[in-house]
């Protein structure tokens, strides 16, 4: 009996001992096949063993790391790149119908670059060289596809991102563009298209997605019903929701690439704080304006008129109507008119008061000189009389006489210019 339970005991040892070797193995061979940067806010992890380049996103919010898209902290197959090149679908998953694996034709497995991007990169059976750049910036990601056509005809290539999004805790979320709100399935086309990024709401946090190029058709879906070999163009039902589960797929081309030629993708997801009630992140005034998809109401902080809800505009960073502009522009206009008008009175009352005291200055000097000449005349009139003989009398009458005439016009002028003066 004794000897039974031993055995018992031992096998259960054996067992527990086998179970825990192979969690470390299975740990240890996941660890080997991930890529990862994990800096001071962005966590970006690419899968580098199988479904090459499917990847996922964390950030750092709050004290803690959060997800932005499903699966994280590992790499996700639902996450993926997938390339059209003419009639042929090559992917980075098994997710989409009649695709081919591309991990046979990687070129260069994930790869850290400068500790801020992963690259990896596949060379195509048509010659068609693709790589994928996921690069960590503030809060988020940067993701480029660079597509270059090494063969010497021209290729008809197409591009497929899909981003099985979550953030947290949140599978889903509501989808937010231009103030419009939609919790069902929407697609629009590049004619449509009239953003350059759109947000996802869940809670009271939020991811944006940014457009560096338009795609040529943008997706919101709920993911399990894109998941389950979807066609390369999914088709829509509006009865779908994504508030549940919620994907974006992002569709560029059909391009024709020429020899040597590239098709170049870029395209922004990160965190956006547009639904916590804090003004912060780029926002004009509080969850508004900025970087939110909100637009900010009558009366809330701008920077320009496109933070500010349709029928308003910016003045002096602040969202107004237009009318409430139009009433204080004219305000403005007949305040700074009147400010304008006196300061050029102003300024012709100093100039024509310093005209005049000029022309005093000269008449007090020319003054001063006539009765000094008046003086000196005086002291030569007694010479002129006992020198009958040699001067004509008459002409020195006349001379007096004209000086003194001068003089009374001098001092009238002068009097004249006192009272002007006196009267201002």
């Amino acid at each position: 009996m004794i000897e039974t339970d031993m055995k018992e005991t031992y096998m259960r040892i054996g067992i527990i001992f086998i179970i825990f070797i192979t969690l470390i193995q299975c740990c240890s061979s996941q660890e080997r096949c991930l890529e990862e940067i994990k800096n001071k806010n962005t966590h970006i992890i690419v899968n580098k063993c199988t479904n090459i380049g499917t990847f996922s996103i964390g950030v750092f919010h709050n004290n803690s790391w959060i997800g932005l898209s499903y699966n994280y902290p590992y790499p996700w197959k639902g996450t993926f790149l997938a390339i059209r090149v003419n009639d042929k679908i090559y992917s980075t998953s098994p997710y989409i119908k009649d695709s081919e694996s591309m991990d046979p034709y990687v070129k260069i497995s994930p790869t850290r670059i400068n500790n801020s991007a992963i690259l990896t990169s596949w060379k195509l059976p048509e010659e068609i060289y693709v790589e994928e750049l996921i690069r960590s910036i503030e809060k988020g990601t940067i993701i480029e596809i660079r597509i270059r056509n090494d063969a010497v005809e021209p290729r008809d290539v197409s591009a497929r991102l899909t981003l099985d999004v979550k953030i947290h805790m949140n599978d889903g979320g509501i989808l937010f563009i231009n103030s419009m709100n939609r919790s069902t399935e929407i697609e629009m086309n590049k004619s449509e298209i009239d953003f350059d990024y759109w947000e996802i709401m869940a809670g009271n946090l939020s991811i944006t997605g940014y457009f560096e190029r338009i795609p040529d058709r943008f997706v919101v879906a709920n993911w399990r019903k894109t998941a389950h070999k979807s066609s390369w163009e999914y088709k829509i039902d509006t009865n779908n929701e994504i508030s549940s589960d919620c994907s974006v797929i992002l569709l560029y081309g059909p391009e024709s690439i020429h020899a040597n030629e590239d098709m170049n993708i870029k395209f922004i997801y990160k965190l956006s704080t547009c639904f916590d009630n804090i003004r912060n992140n780029g926002e004009s005034d509080v969850d508004c304006g900025g970087p939110c998809s909100r637009k900010c109401p009558i009366g809330d902080t701008c920077y320009s008129t496109n933070d500010c809800e349709s029928g308003l505009i910016c003045e002096n960073n602040i969202c107004v109507t237009t009318d409430i502009v139009r009433k204080y522009r004219s305000q403005i206009t007949i305040f700074a008119t009147l400010f304008l008008t006196s300061f050029i009175i102003m300024i012709i009352w100093w100039m024509r008061s310093r005209i005049n005291r000029e022309k005093a200055e000269k008449l007090k000097e020319k003054r001063i000189e006539e009765e000094t000449e008046k003086k000196e005349i005086e002291k030569v009139k007694p010479m002129n009389e006992a020198q009958t003989s040699e001067f004509d009398e008459g002409a020195i009458r006349k001379e007096i006489e004209r000086l003194d005439s001068e003089w009374e016009k001098l001092m009238e002028e002068w009097k004249e210019m006192e009272a002007n003066e006196m009267e201002k």
